[in-house]
């Protein structure tokens, strides 16, 4: 990103990875939430606000060309829609909902009620609390719907065979009430 910024301004910047990770670290330092956004983290950067918005724009756009579609976990999506079940998308990410859901359309995508982003909702599946979130805010049961981001995780390497559907309680089970 940086030799892209460096063909753009006539103001060179050195070091940028690092100084991007940098940013990231200490905006979710500052958050009052679990999660950052993509905002705060350029709002950290050591830069002038021109400089930050066109750097801003270079990642956006570069998310744009790398984000593709995991096959896999497509083809879980497109039977789920086969066969008419309701579909929420989760995601511990950084970048804006509306962002999100464009590169999900590009993807193919089309299917899902609801999509829950941690920059957003302040919540992350990692500890738990986005799916408590869901929870609360779809009216489901524990136990009445499948997380199948246990495939996911199951990709690299492949198993000879893959782990079977768990129910989000089976994950949760210390969890009785999810408020």
């Amino acid at each position: 990103m940086e030799k892209e910024y460096n063909k753009l301004s006539s103001i060179p910047i050195r070091g940028f990875k690092q100084i991007r990770i940098e940013a990231e670290l200490k905006s979710k330092k500052q958050s009052l939430t679990e999660e950052t956004n993509i905002y705060s983290i350029y709002n950290m950067l050591p830069y002038d606000k021109e400089v930050r918005d066109l750097l801003l724009q270079l990642e956006l756009k570069i998310e744009r060309i790398e984000l593709s579609a995991r096959q896999e976990i497509k083809a879980l999506y497109d039977y789920a829609a086969f066969l008419r079940k309701e579909v929420i998308i989760i995601s511990d990410m950084y970048l804006p909902v509306g962002f999100i859901e464009e590169i999900l359309y590009a993807n193919g995508y089309r299917y899902h009620s609801k999509l829950y982003v941690s920059s957003a909702t302040g919540v992350l599946k990692s500890t738990g609390n986005m799916f408590r979130f869901v929870l609360k805010n779809t009216g489901y049961k524990n136990g009445k719907w499948r997380d199948v981001s246990w495939y996911e995780k199951q990709l690299n390497p492949y198993p000879e065979h893959p782990v079977p559907f768990r129910k989000i309680d089976e994950l949760y089970r210390k969890e009785e009430n999810f408020g």
